[in-house]
């Protein structure tokens, strides 16, 4: 019966012998091995990454009286100039924003919108954006005004 090859046992055919790896080399390479799955789950993985909400105003869950007249998220990543939007819709699905969201030019990680008159109510915060690297996000949370 012929052995079956493995990583661990490392087997090859030379001048019709059956060579077995030495158990130095066996040791390699398991080390080398260990080294690569290492180096896979220790590497940073930040190019990876999409962009994240960091901060907002209002907060997520957040009680506010009075009630807010603009929302503002900083993200993680400065933002692209277009393909952004903020959304805010009372409970009864109406959008209360003022103006179009758009990026800070002063701070592009920070993206706002104006708010009209908010009465007292839950509110639902809806955010995209697409950070330079050309990675999109999306979210939602809520607050609510006295």
């Amino acid at each position: 019966m012929k052995p079956t090859p493995s990583i661990a046992g490392w087997l090859h055919r030379a001048s019709g012998r059956l060579l077995v790896a030495s158990p130095c080399t066996k040791r390699l390479t398991r080390a080398l091995y260990g080294l690569l799955f290492l180096g896979t789950v220790l590497a940073p993985h930040e190019a990876l990454a999409h962009a994240k909400l960091i901060r907002s105003q209002p907060r997520p869950f957040e009680v506010l009286d009075p009630a807010p007249v603009d929302v503002k998220l900083w993200f993680n990543e400065r933002l692209e100039d277009e393909f952004n939007a903020i959304e805010v819709m009372d409970a009864t699905g109406r959008h209360v924003e003022k103006s179009a969201s758009h990026v800070n030019p002063q701070d592009r990680t920070n993206l706002l919108v104006q708010l009209g008159h908010l009465s007292s109510g839950l509110y639902v915060i809806y955010w995209k954006i697409l950070s330079l690297d050309g990675h999109p996000a999306r979210g939602r949370f809520i607050f609510t005004v006295k």
